[in-house]
């Protein structure tokens, strides 16, 4: 069993965070209702005094009546986009952990996990969803969470995606599954290659990167070679496969102490400011 070594949970965080703040939306509305029923009572007393030929305050009433609607409407609209971006976090959370799940229970205790990585700095910085360390060498993994039919097109439409609802569904665009990975590969090894502490030259290491869509309803179409891509595109329960196929790192296999100290320094190591 592979050793899950305690990550940032970025996630997670992400994930309370936004929680926080739609409730502290939800409050603010609870309170602006509040005022606004004042308001329409006060309202119902200045008609009544201008029936009557009393000074009142009838127009000024009216006008912040309209500002608190508009206040309600606005925070609504921001606690319906604040839903949408909690369910795609957590839905990404959840694939996350699926994906955690099946490394930790397959692979030995000669590989290290580390989830939610944080790399990189003020000028450039990525975030790593899975390191996976041991005998094969390095190799960081992104995950999808999420289900379609995936085309490449080739002759310049790019990578499409369409949803399973029948053959007249819009085919829609979408970016590289793989650009997110590479990039934080690069941004990895420079961040590695710059350690003042490391004395294991990174240049030996293998680093390889994969992309897992963790959803079952996930089909390929017409991506026959997408084993054999720079960064591969893989269903969850062909992540094991692939990594044992990798070919043994000349460094880290049958050195599990020279992988535990370099995980312990990819995880202590602190994004740069």
């Amino acid at each position: 069993m592979a050793i899950v070594l305690k990550g940032e949970k970025s996630l997670e965080g992400k994930i309370k965070r936004k929680e926080q703040a739609r409730d502290q939306l939800k409050g603010d509305i609870k309170e602006t209702k509040s005022k606004l029923w004042t308001l329409r009572k006060e309202g119902v007393k200045d008609i009544f005094e201008k029936l009557f030929g009393k000074d009142n305050n009838y127009e000024n009433t009216t006008e912040e009546k309209k500002e608190l609607k508009e206040k309600i409407k606005s925070k609504k609209e921001e606690i319906e986009k604040l839903d949408e971006e909690i369910t795609a976090l957590t839905k990404g959370h959840a694939g996350e952990e699926v994906v955690t799940s099946i490394l930790k229970q397959n692979l030995s205790d000669e590989y290290y996990i580390l989830s939610g990585k944080k790399i990189g700095g003020e000028k450039e910085k990525a975030e790593i969803d899975h390191l996976v360390i041991g005998p094969k060498g390095i190799i960081l993994i992104e995950v999808k969470n999420t289900s379609g039919i995936f085309y490449y097109d080739s002759e310049g439409e790019g990578w499409l995606k369409a949803p399973f609802s029948g053959k007249n569904a819009l085919i829609t665009p979408m970016k590289s599954p793989q650009d997110q990975v590479e990039r934080a590969s690069r941004i990895f090894k420079g961040n590695l290659n710059n350690h003042s502490n490391i004395n294991i030259s990174i240049s030996n290491v293998n680093i390889n990167t994969a992309v897992v869509f963790a959803d079952d309803k996930c089909v390929f179409n017409g991506i026959e070679n997408r084993f054999t891509m720079k960064t591969p595109l893989l269903l969850k329960d062909e992540i094991i496969p692939y990594i044992n196929s990798l070919p043994q790192d000349k460094l880290l296999y049958n050195n599990n102490e020279a992988a535990r100290k370099l995980s312990n320094i990819i995880l202590t190591q602190k994004p740069n400011n």
